[in-house]
Parts: structure tokens; C-alpha cells; sequence
């Protein structure tokens, strides 16, 4: 088994406050051809960073078939809530996460 690699970079706000642009890049596409990737999003407004509970929201997945940038538009935000976000790689194995931002609107 040769893992694919997946980095969670970033988000870009939209002007209206209740939408957001996750942006993740695939580094390494491991032994697979093609795979299906996408985001995991939730609220931590009021949680402590080791104990959060509130269950993972996941964004469509998209098939891809090349290392490169991909994008997700996630609506409905609470425009003075606090999120954090993650990219996510799923190999026929397993799946696997890049690490969780946190974004504050």
C-alpha cells in the first residue's frame, strides 16, 4: 500500500458572511488512479479544542485522477460563528485527513 497524501491550505470568505471556499491540495495520489476527495466542516463556537463533540458535516466528494488543488463552497454559515475544517482523501483502504483549520467569521 502506497498512501495518498492530502494538505488542507486554506479558506476564502465570500462577501455576503455566510459562505466560505475550502481549499485543499492532493500532494500524492499513492497507488491509486483515481480518488474521491472532499471536506469535513463543524461549528466550535463555545467548545475547548480537546473535547469537541459536535459531529463532522461532509462536503459532496469529487473524483479526481491528478495530484492539484481542489475546492469545496459550503453555505448556510453562521455569520458570527466559529468553524474549523478539514481536507479529505478517501483510498479504497481508508480514509485520510489533512489537518483541521479553524476559521472565525
Amino acid at each position: 500500500l502506497t498512501p495518498p497524501h492530502v494538505q488542507t491550505t486554506g479558506s476564502i470568505a465570500e462577501p455576503s458572511g455566510q459562505q466560505e471556499t475550502l481549499q485543499g491540495e492532493v500532494l500524492d495520489m499513492g497507488d491509486s488512479t483515481t480518488l474521491q476527495v472532499n471536506f469535513e466542516y463543524r461549528p466550535i463556537l463555545g467548545e475547548d479544542v480537546n473535547s469537541r463533540t459536535t459531529p463532522w458535516t461532509a462536503t459532496p466528494e469529487q473524483t479526481i485522477a491528478k495530484p492539484g488543488p481542489f475546492t469545496a463552497h459550503i453555505d448556510g454559515l453562521s455569520p458570527k460563528g466559529a468553524y474549523e475544517f478539514r481536507a479529505v482523501i478517501h483510498h479504497p483502504l481508508l480514509a485520510l485527513y489533512g489537518s483541521e483549520i479553524s476559521m472565525k467569521r
